[in-house]
């Protein structure tokens, strides 16, 4: 934590890495998954 604070370039490359990750989800597939997780939860 302490290096996020004081590495101005660490900063940089984690907020387009994260930025980059955070393209990569959908609503359609957390909607997807949370379907499967209660039709799992219901089986049981």
């Amino acid at each position: 934590m302490e290096r996020v604070v004081t590495d101005e370039q660490l900063r940089r490359d984690l907020r387009v890495r994260g930025t980059k990750r955070a393209s990569t989800f959908t609503w359609e597939e957390a909607a997807r998954q949370t379907i499967d997780v209660y039709r799992e939860a219901s089986a049981l």
